[in-house]
C-alpha cells in the first residue's frame, strides 16, 4: 500500500464518518446483522465485534484503574470508550480520519468518559513515547495497515513491559479482491509470525 492508498483510505473513512450520524437506517441494520442489538448505546461502531467479544478483550487486557489504553485506528471511538469506561482507564485514540477523531471527542463527552484524548496517527507512527501505554487495542482495522509488521513493531514499542495487546481483524481471500486498491495488496493468513517478530507472546488466538 502506497501513501496515496493511505490517503484514499482516510478520505473514504472521512466520507463514511461524516454520513453515519445521519443514517438511522444504517445503525439499525448494523445492530441487527453485525454488532448485535445488545451492544451498548452510545458506543456503536462499524466493525463486526460483538459485546461478548469486547468483554472477552477487556478481560484479556487486564487493565487497572488509571492505566492508559491506546485504541489504534479508533474510528469514532465507540469500543475504546466502552473499554476505558469499564476499566476506569485513560484512553488515547489514534486514527488517520480527522472526521472520526472529531466525532470520537464528542462521544467521549456524551458518554461521560473523562480524560480521553484523540490523536491523528497511523499504525506505524502513533506519535507516542516508548513504553507509554499499558494496553493496546485495535478493532477490525489492521487489514488496512500498509506494513503490518511495522504496525506490530509500533504497538510493541509504545507498550510498557508486560503490557498487553488485543485486536480483531478480518482478511479477504486475495484471489477475490485481486486488483482492488487497499484490500487486495497483502492479505495475511496467519498473524502469529508477525506477532512473534515484534516480540509478543501469544496468549489467545482464534478465528471467530
Amino acid at each position: 500500500m502506497t501513501d496515496s492508498d493511505v490517503e484514499r483510505v482516510a478520505a473514504g473513512y472521512d466520507a463514511v464518518y461524516a454520513t453515519l450520524p445521519r443514517s438511522a437506517t444504517f445503525d439499525r441494520l448494523w445492530r441487527t446483522h453485525a454488532c448485535g442489538d445488545d451492544f451498548p448505546a452510545g458506543f456503536e461502531h462499524i466493525s463486526f465485534v460483538t459485546l461478548a467479544e469486547l468483554q472477552a478483550m477487556s478481560r484479556a487486557l487486564r487493565l487497572h484503574g488509571g492505566d492508559t489504553l491506546l485504541d489504534l485506528a479508533c474510528g469514532m471511538g465507540g469500543p475504546g470508550l466502552w473499554m476505558a469506561r469499564e476499566n476506569r482507564a485513560k484512553l488515547i485514540g489514534a486514527d488517520v480520519s480527522m472526521v472520526a477523531l472529531a466525532a470520537a471527542g464528542e462521544r467521549a463527552a456524551n458518554t461521560g468518559v473523562a480524560g480521553a484524548r484523540f490523536l491523528h496517527g497511523s499504525f506505524a507512527a502513533t506519535g507516542l513515547g516508548a513504553g507509554s501505554v499499558d494496553g493496546v487495542m485495535s478493532i477490525d482495522a489492521l487489514q488496512y495497515a500498509p506494513d503490518k509488521q511495522a504496525a506490530f513493531d509500533e504497538m510493541a514499542r509504545v507498550l510498557r513491559p508486560g503490557g498487553r495487546l488485543v485486536f480483531a481483524c478480518f482478511e479477504l481471500d486475495p484471489a477475490r479482491v485481486a486488483g482492488l486498491p487497499v484490500l487486495g495488496t497483502d492479505a495475511v493468513g496467519d498473524y502469529a509470525p508477525l506477532l512473534d517478530g515484534a516480540g509478543f507472546d501469544g496468549d489467545r488466538y482464534e478465528e471467530t
